[in-house]
């Protein structure tokens, strides 16, 4: 297959380049001293196959002449692995200057000041745990564990935890949660303090974007909820909607490129746990390794797999939304605890700055109003 690129791409979703230097990361991890180990390369391969396309635990270890057994601890083996090396890696908690760079960088991409990230959490689909009742079973009606994650404004995932039961309220995992936790105790290396809003006087902690899911408060700003809103609360949703998009098309670039993610995943939630990181990890790998190619060289997630903003509010939707099976996101928070006063003012002072010729941008106010004619 290495003489065939395509093929290549095919199967392993990379560039040979892109496996060699992966393979290179794994080689120590990987290599056994035992003369009838199996070598390196079929090992990753055979957790790649998995990954990538969800193929049947007896369908891979026929394919690859051997047993069932070896294929699920070479899967654990490998997703272990990739934890161990890459995570420090690809995955680590940001530091406050790389906080204050993706923040810069939300403003220039997104148009939404002191912005740290957009957060969004998906049920994960699992095999029911054995003697675990109804714990991870969901409103949807299967068993789950939850992938809670922050994203920069390149889609390249900056916090993640997974794990939380699907049975949970899903308005309370982020609390509950190790990043809502660590967030709430400011131990995330996020900017102190605040910080004026470009061309104003308006002063605001840096927060993370989330969506009807999340409570507000200081540090995840949300939507204004319900139908009757006024113009200002509209412009307001909009406008975060925008930099919330960044989240759901890194969750739908996962969906699409790992196909475990569409299927239940038959391990124990231990190591589902671990499968999903590793794939999570995988993710950033694989474009932040791509980021240093030139555009029409990326294989992994080229240009137009993205949604691309042409300008003046219009998007080009990228072409994981045609590939189908997304994942499952939480329900709308329906009976979460009133927001603080300061978050609410918060937020307030946010809808209100976009309003300003600082805060504004031209085509917001097209984008909520009606302008079709009625049929008196």
């Amino acid at each position: 297959m290495r003489e065939d690129p395509a093929r290549f791409h095919q199967r392993f979703r990379m560039r040979v380049e892109t496996y060699d230097h992966l393979l290179e990361f794994l080689l120590p991890r990987l290599t056994k001293e035992h003369p009838s180990a199996l070598p390196p390369g079929l090992r990753l391969n055979v957790c790649l196959r998995y990954l990538f396309h969800a193929d049947d635990i007896s369908t891979i270890a026929v394919a690859e002449f051997i047993g069932d057994s070896t294929v699920r601890e070479l899967i654990k083996e490998v997703c272990e692995a990739i934890i161990e090396i890459l995570q420090p890696i690809y995955l680590r908690q940001p530091t406050e200057e790389e906080w204050l760079c993706i923040i810069a960088d939300y403003l220039l991409r997104w148009n939404i000041p002191n912005c740290a990230g957009a957060v969004d959490g998906k049920h994960i689909m699992i095999e029911c745990p054995d003697n675990s009742g109804t714990k991870y079973f969901n409103y949807q009606k299967y068993f789950s564990t939850v992938l809670m994650a922050v994203c920069d404004s390149d889609f390249i995932f900056t916090l993640v935890h997974i794990g939380e039961m699907g049975s949970c309220n899903d308005a309370g995992i982020f609390a509950s949660c190790p990043i809502g936790q660590m967030l709430e105790r400011q131990e995330l290396g996020l900017p102190r303090g605040t910080a004026f809003l470009p061309g104003s006087d308006i002063r605001t902690p840096c927060f993370f974007i989330g969506d009807d899911a999340f409570s507000l408060s200081e540090r995840v700003v949300v939507p204004f909820p319900g139908q009757h809103l006024t113009e200002a609360q509209r412009i307001f949703n909009y406008r975060i909607s925008r930099p919330r998009r960044v989240i759901e098309s890194a969750f739908g670039i996962l969906s699409s490129r790992f196909r475990i993610f569409r299927t239940y995943i038959p391990f124990q939630p231990n190591v589902v746990d671990n499968i999903v990181y590793a794939s999570v990890i995988l993710h950033n790998f694989l474009k932040i390794y791509e980021n240093s190619l030139p555009p029409l060289e990326r294989v992994y997630c080229p240009p137009t797999f993205t949604d691309v903003d042409l300008g003046n509010g219009v998007f080009q939707d990228g072409e994981w939304r045609r590939d189908g099976g997304r994942l499952v996101g939480l329900r709308a928070a329906q009976n979460a605890l009133d927001a603080s006063d300061r978050a609410a003012a918060m937020r307030d002072n946010l809808c209100r700055y976009f309003l300003t010729p600082a805060g504004e941008v031209p085509w917001q106010y097209d984008r909520v109003r009606y302008t079709g004619r009625l049929n008196l």
